[in-house]
């Protein structure tokens, strides 16, 4: 499998991680190696995903996207992640050997020459892809959703649920373009709750945070970059994030959300989320006041029935094995057309 995407603080982790998702899937049911190609990645990315086996090649700074077909001559799949693809972009990927999977969330392009396309955002099946991919199957929804490995060995069939809510994690994004975790900090850490906010290592307001949550006295717990998310995520009675793949982590777990949003698409996944009853959502970042949200997770944090509610929904919607469904339909697909991982 070769694997196109991109990962910098403006773009974000997001795309990076579901397609590590997917490769590590890959691997596990015999599929074979795979090779990220790619062009913006941050050094501690880059090195995760060599310690996890897979080959990394840079792409040329300014040379288009001419190399990829060469360079994924030689795999049964390759995948094309990142909302900057155009259609000229995707109409090069086809050139190659390889049959193309597109992954997409807003359904944005008139046209994808892909021979699958995966959206699993919430709000998929919502979306007309018939005649936007005249050559190709639409892999749509929550059930298709790319999480690491590391969710489903943490999930439990059914998540018990803590009377009164006592840790909140917070969670905006690991680049946090638009500056969440500072903006909403100190109106947290003033809550009777263990506060855990999870940031980048590359966020620009690192030593503001590590001020405030100095402050805090130890109810304020500020990590960076950690070895395991899914992990932490579990330990949670209540988070606060943004609605990106997190949404989905969240749900897979059971883990009751308070959403704020940092772009469109977001604020639909958001939406979605609230619709199904997995969430609360308070609408866009900039939007929030400090005291909005202070005041939503305390309430929240006293609703039992609401976080029962959110959690069942949840994992009602997001069981974790998206990935593993995604790869048996990659399989059956090869070998409709002759070609093996």
């Amino acid at each position: 499998m070769a694997i196109r995407v991109d990962a910098s603080p403006r773009i974000g982790l997001g795309h990076v991680m579901r397609c590590s998702a997917l490769a590590k899937a890959w691997q596990s049911h015999g599929g074979g190696g795979a090779r990220f190609l790619c062009r913006d990645l941050p050094e501690r990315v880059a090195a995760a995903l060599q310690a996890a086996g897979f080959e990394l090649v840079f792409l040329a700074p300014d040379g288009g996207e001419a190399q990829v077909p060469d360079l994924s001559r030689e795999a049964a799949w390759l995948v094309a992640d990142g909302h900057g693809f155009q259609e000229p972009d995707y109409d090069i990927f086809v050139k190659g050997p390889a049959p193309l999977l597109i992954i997409n969330d807003h359904c944005e392009r008139n046209r994808y020459p892909s021979r699958l396309l995966l959206n699993h955002t919430l709000f998929a099946e919502t979306m007309d892809y018939g005649p936007r991919l005249p050559q190709g199957r639409a892999l749509l929804g929550p059930a298709y959703g790319l999480l690491r490995p590391e969710f489903g060995r943490q999930r439990q069939a059914s998540r018990q649920v803590a009377r009164q809510a006592r840790r909140l994690l917070v969670t905006l994004g690991g680049a946090d373009p638009r500056g969440g975790s500072l903006k909403f900090i100190e109106a947290l850490g003033g809550l009777d709750l263990a506060v855990t906010v999870v940031v980048g290592a590359a966020n620009p307001a690192l030593p503001a945070l590590r001020g405030v949550a100095e402050k805090h006295d130890g109810r304020v717990r500020l990590v960076v970059d950690p070895p395991d998310m899914a992990q932490l995520m579990a330990q949670a009675d209540l988070a606060v994030a943004t609605a990106g793949v997190t949404v989905l982590e969240l749900a897979c777990l059971g883990v009751p959300m308070v959403l704020v949003s940092i772009h469109d698409g977001e604020a639909r996944s958001a939406q979605a989320a609230a619709a199904r009853g997995m969430a609360r959502y308070l609408g866009d970042l900039s939007q929030v006041s400090p005291a909005d949200l202070r005041d939503a997770v305390a309430a929240l944090a006293e609703d039992h029935d609401a976080r029962l509610a959110m959690s069942r929904a949840g994992q009602g919607a997001v069981d974790g094995a998206g990935a593993s469904r995604v790869v048996r339909v990659l399989c059956d697909e090869a070998r409709a057309m002759g070609r093996t991982g």
